[in-house]
């Protein structure tokens, strides 16, 4: 069994989540809002803090498509065979002798790594200038292959092979140093120790092989990051996956948000309050007046149970959305989340009536005082 094929083995779930989205197919964007490969890349780099390990994920993926397309032009040109393709394609073993035979100058991986320098920082290892790095946002961002520095969408198959393209200025085929500047790039950005994102979960000897399998044996097809990659999708589906459900199954707010919600639930209460004390106290209009402060009472409890929850069931009921970041919003898509959130939005909005109402009767009933004693 080849490295590739080990890591697809294990990528299974090992956690029971039901009907409710799996890690493979939001990593594979088979999946709608909220929980969406958007969504999870946000929770992981604003709540969890650990986007390096879902970055590194889709950066090794954006080589494995780089790595496709690079055999794909070497057999239209004639280079290798139909066979030999095939047979690379799922044999690391083959796709190595294929390399060996169409090195150029007995160069391999190892003769093209070298010490990264900083202006690596600022300009890609091809030569192209500006940043190689990825932005906030995966779903307009700029690939962090190294040279391949254009922004394209990320539900674009082929947004690898479009930055090349893009990059020479028209269509050109994938060259070996552009293979060899994505595995540089991945190597030196996570592996490494100390790097910028170095991804100290996984384990040192996984992170060994890499650089043995790089700087001795001379590869840089996918199966050199196949262990570390499938090391990193276990991370994220034990320890960061089931955090991203319950933030975005169960709920539909922010942090930011439900703080506001705690200090709005609070100003609505203490005036509700007040002004059911002061009808009271003041002996004004008849026990009836005293009902309208179940509107300032409501909402003051409605937001209350928000902050706890972090689900308001306006958003769901009404407008059938959910928060991304603080005041930005979705279009809930996914049917066995749109299911679980509506249930649970019902349920929530009908506590809040209910304990509204009971507090409003409590103050209807109480008789009214004076300000003097007789």
């Amino acid at each position: 069994m080849t490295d590739l094929e080990k890591g697809k083995a294990t990528e299974a779930p090992i956690y029971d989540t039901g009907d409710l989205p799996t890690l493979e197919q939001v990593l594979r964007r088979k999946t709608g809002p909220p929980v969406c490969l958007y969504n999870f890349y946000v929770v992981m780099r604003d709540r969890l803090h650990s986007e390096d390990y879902l970055d590194f994920y889709l950066d090794v993926s954006s080589h494995e498509t780089l790595w496709k397309w690079y055999l794909k032009d070497l057999k239209r040109s004639g280079v290798i065979t139909e066979q030999e393709l095939i047979d690379a394609g799922v044999d690391n073993v083959a796709g190595r002798a294929l390399l060996n035979r169409l090195s150029y100058k007995g160069g391999s991986v190892r003769s093209n790594l070298r010490p990264m320098t900083p202006e690596d920082d600022t300009r890609g290892l091809l030569g192209s200038p500006g940043p190689a790095g990825r932005p906030d946002s995966p779903f307009t961002e700029r690939s962090t292959t190294p040279g391949l520095d254009v922004s394209m969408p990320l539900n674009s198959k082929d947004y690898v092979r479009n930055s090349v393209i893009e990059k020479h200025g028209k269509s050109q085929p994938v060259t070996r140093k552009d293979v060899i500047a994505s595995a540089e790039g991945i190597y030196y950005r996570y592996i490494v120790p100390s790097a910028e994102k170095e991804l100290h979960d996984i384990p040192r000897d996984v992170r060994n092989r890499v650089k043995y399998m790089l700087e001795s044996e001379g590869r840089m097809d996918p199966g050199v990051f196949a262990e570390s990659k499938n090391a990193a999708y276990n991370i994220m589906e034990t320890k960061h996956f089931p955090k991203f459900l319950r933030y975005k199954v169960w709920s539909n707010t922010t942090l930011i948000q439900s703080y506001l919600r705690l200090i709005l639930g609070l100003c609505c209460l203490f005036f509700g309050f007040a002004v059911e004390l002061s009808l009271i106290f003041l002996n004004y209009g008849s026990r009836y007046t005293r009902i309208w402060g179940a509107i300032p009472l409501f909402f003051g409890v409605l937001n209350l149970l928000v902050a706890q929850t972090k689900l308001d069931p306006i958003w769901v009921l009404v407008f059938g959305i959910s928060e991304t970041t603080t005041f930005k919003f979705n279009k809930i898509r996914q049917p066995i989340v749109r299911q679980i959130l509506y249930s649970r939005a019902a349920w929530l909005l009908g506590l809040s009536l209910f304990l509204s109402a009971l507090l409003t009767v409590i103050f209807c009933v109480v008789p009214s005082g004076t300000l003097y004693a007789p």
